[in-house]
Protein backbone atom coordinates (compact mmCIF):
# COMPACT_ATOMS: atom_id res chain seq x y z
CA UNK A 1 0.00 0.00 0.00
CA UNK A 2 1.00 3.65 -0.93
CA UNK A 3 -0.04 6.50 0.21
CA UNK A 4 0.85 9.97 -1.23
CA UNK A 5 -0.94 13.35 -1.96
CA UNK A 6 -3.21 12.61 -4.25
CA UNK A 7 -4.72 9.33 -3.28
CA UNK A 8 -3.71 5.71 -1.63
CA UNK A 9 -2.90 3.00 -4.31
CA UNK A 10 -2.59 -1.21 -3.12
CA UNK A 11 -1.09 -3.21 -5.12
CA UNK A 12 -2.37 -6.88 -5.45
CA UNK A 13 -0.57 -9.03 -7.40
CA UNK A 14 -2.86 -11.79 -9.45
CA UNK A 15 -5.92 -9.92 -8.27
CA UNK A 16 -9.13 -10.32 -10.13
CA UNK A 17 -12.75 -8.57 -10.31
CA UNK A 18 -13.90 -9.80 -6.58
CA UNK A 19 -10.09 -9.36 -4.68
CA UNK A 20 -10.36 -6.06 -6.30
CA UNK A 21 -13.66 -5.13 -4.42
CA UNK A 22 -12.79 -7.08 -0.99
CA UNK A 23 -9.70 -5.03 -1.11
CA UNK A 24 -11.08 -1.32 -1.59
CA UNK A 25 -13.77 -1.81 1.09
CA UNK A 26 -11.37 -3.10 3.55
CA UNK A 27 -8.95 0.51 2.68
CA UNK A 28 -12.22 2.74 2.51
CA UNK A 29 -13.07 1.18 6.38
CA UNK A 30 -9.50 1.43 7.55
CA UNK A 31 -9.13 5.46 6.03
CA UNK A 32 -12.42 6.20 7.49
CA UNK A 33 -12.13 4.52 10.68
CA UNK A 34 -8.18 6.08 11.13
CA UNK A 35 -9.49 9.80 10.48
CA UNK A 36 -12.23 9.19 12.55
CA UNK A 37 -10.10 8.17 15.93
CA UNK A 38 -7.68 10.91 14.70
CA UNK A 39 -10.31 13.62 14.78
CA UNK A 40 -9.31 16.39 17.75
CA UNK A 41 -12.56 18.62 16.43
CA UNK A 42 -14.51 18.38 19.85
Amino acid sequence: MTVEDAGVAVEIPGAEGEDVSRWQSAAVEAIDRTLFLSDNSE
